[in-house]
């Protein structure tokens, strides 16, 4: 007669490292920062952590962008139909990318984040970018003093 109450070894395996896996996965809650205080674990971003080159997220437009930067091609992110748009400018010296981007949270218009790539970062829609010499890995992150 075989008993069924007991699991096999390797049963008995997976669920241990399942338990282990999960309780070590888990954040402290000494560790967790609290939002509602200052301290270490709070970051506080500033206007400045905002923007760049005097575009600002959630202040400005893809089309202040443009009319700072030039024309550039808006392009969207992935094909998901709610993907962000993009629009981007590569400098011709060191090829760093700048780019500028809107999704739902900025009606697809509003500057909602930006990211500056190396030239080794490789980002993947450079050939559509726009050639701006004032974007440089020396970029000033205010708008360029004439």
């Amino acid at each position: 007669m075989v008993r069924n109450d007991a699991r096999s070894p390797v049963a008995q395996i997976v669920l241990l490292l399942l338990v282990v896996t999960t309780v070590s996965a888990q954040t402290r809650r000494e560790d967790e920062p609290i939002c509602s205080e200052n301290g270490p674990k709070r970051v506080q971003l500033k206007d400045t952590d905002l923007s760049m080159l005097g575009v600002a997220i959630r202040k400005s437009s893809l089309k202040d962008v443009q009319s700072k930067l030039g024309k550039a091609s808006l392009t969207r992110v992935s094909e998901e139909e709610e993907s962000d748009v993009s629009i981007c400018y590569i400098s011709p010296t060191d090829g760093t990318v700048l780019a500028f981007y809107s999704g739902a949270m900025g009606g697809w218009k509003d500057v909602t984040w930006f990211a500056l790539w190396s030239q080794d970062a490789a980002f993947p829609q450079a050939a559509q970018c726009a050639p701006s010499k004032i974007v440089s890995s020396f970029i000033d992150r205010k708008w360029p003093k004439t």
